[in-house]
């Protein structure tokens, strides 16, 4: 298929068809995005909010360098779990939309490869952090844990990894869904290392912000985790709480102003698409915009109620919230970027489906096993860090960091 007006060819769509609705598909692929995303979100907010209380413990703050090697700590097992979550996601976007996703991946040329080595590099790097640092499930004490100097050189190289991960992620999906940006003045330039797209920088820094305000989040309920089963000091683990609080309170009402500035840098066609409730996708984005707005104010007050437990479940529930809200509205805009710029508009309804519902019957009850067998082992896992090696539930809801957690 050719794009009227220019050189660019789009393949066409697999003549074996799909084994199911393209509707279950989409609605699998944001499900297990979701997941993936969570992990990830940890993986670069952990990094970025770690980088900075690395900094804090150089200028002599002394509760940072703690808190910097316990969020240090847990970036080997995040990482390992946002890649595993990430299998699902890239089979289903190849399944729906392989004809762009593997054109970009071909355009990107050596950019696309630097993903797989720069990945590698920060997952070694994250290893090289948690071995030189104090463990606490581990019962091992860190050659780094009073330099943080070393654990700084360390941390911006495993940072910028992270962030060129995400970056390579980030116009490979502006390219994929662009497909008049692949030839540039009749010829097809690759590699690419960076898409003229308006909405490239608006959507890595929306990305970006966000992830870190989720990892905020994460920060803090760790704080609580670590609080509840009395593991490490306790002022330690309050200062963790707050700080998590407090980034994600403040790098949210920040997003609000990214968020729209990616907004209005999208075509006409795609904004009027994702506003209001022309369709499923586009009404539940419209939905979480209040949640979303509402988030920094009660991230706010949970920091000024001293820590108190039933507002970081508030918090975490309206940023659940928002967050699929948002896996709604990306998905909207994959769909009417592709319509608008693709040979005849891309629809769905183009393949064809031959229903094959053993295979999905299988991928279901796996995929519940699966996430029933990480269950079980984060929990075991966790509870080898509780006082007496016992598990323990989460604080009450109303308790506070300033008081005694009860027993495990």
């Amino acid at each position: 298929m050719m794009l009227a007006g220019s050189a660019v060819v789009v393949p066409s769509l697999d003549p074996l068809g799909i084994p199911g609705p393209p509707l279950l598909f989409v609605g699998l692929q944001m499900l297990t995005l979701v997941l993936h995303l969570l992990f990830m979100n940890l993986v670069v907010g952990g990094q970025v909010l770690a980088l900075v209380l690395n900094i804090a413990a150089l200028t002599g703050r002394r509760e940072a360098n703690p808190m910097a090697n316990i969020l240090y700590q847990t970036t080997p097992a995040a990482l390992s779990m946002a890649i595993t979550m990430g299998v699902a996601p890239l089979l289903f976007l190849q399944v729906l939309y392989g004809p762009y996703f593997y054109s970009a991946n071909l355009l990107l040329g050596f950019a696309w490869f630097s993903l797989v080595v720069v990945l590698l590099l920060g997952f070694y790097l994250t290893y090289l952090l948690s071995l030189r640092g104090s463990n606490g499930l581990q019962k091992r004490l860190g050659r780094w844990d009073e330099r943080p100097g070393r654990r700084l050189v360390v941390g911006l190289l495993t940072t910028a990894a992270v962030l060129w991960v995400a970056w390579i992620l980030t116009i490979n999906h502006e390219l994929a869904i662009n497909p008049k940006l692949w030839a540039q003045d009749g010829e097809w330039a690759s590699p690419r290392w960076y898409v003229p797209a308006s909405s490239t920088i608006p959507r890595y820094l929306h990305s970006m912000v966000g992830a870190t305000a989720i990892g905020g989040l994460w920060a803090a309920a760790i704080g609580w985790w670590r609080a509840r089963r009395e593991t490490g000091p306790a002022e330690v683990n309050a200062a963790l709480v707050g700080f998590g609080l407090t980034a994600a309170g403040v790098l949210t009402a920040v997003q609000i102003v990214l968020g729209l500035l990616f907004l209005l840098s999208l075509d006409k066609a795609v904004f009027g698409q994702l506003m209001g409730f022309k369709g499923l996708l586009g009404s539940v984005w419209t939905i979480a915009l209040l949640p979303a707005i509402c988030l920094p104010v009660v991230l706010v007050y949970a920091v000024l109620r001293r820590g108190e437990f039933k507002w970081f479940v508030a918090a975490g529930g309206l940023a659940m919230v928002v967050f699929i809200g948002m896996a709604f509205g990306h998905e909207q805009v994959r769909f009417a970027s592709l319509a608008a710029n693709s040979p005849g508009g891309f629809e769905l309804s183009r393949w064809s489906v031959y229903p094959q519902w053993a295979l999905m019957v299988v991928f279901l009850v796996l995929l519940v096993i699966g996430l029933g067998v990480v269950g079980v082992m984060m929990k075991w896992i966790t509870d080898r860090g509780a006082k007496g090696g016992s598990a323990g539930g989460s604080p009450t809801s109303g308790s506070s960091l300033t008081e005694t957690p009860p027993s495990a």
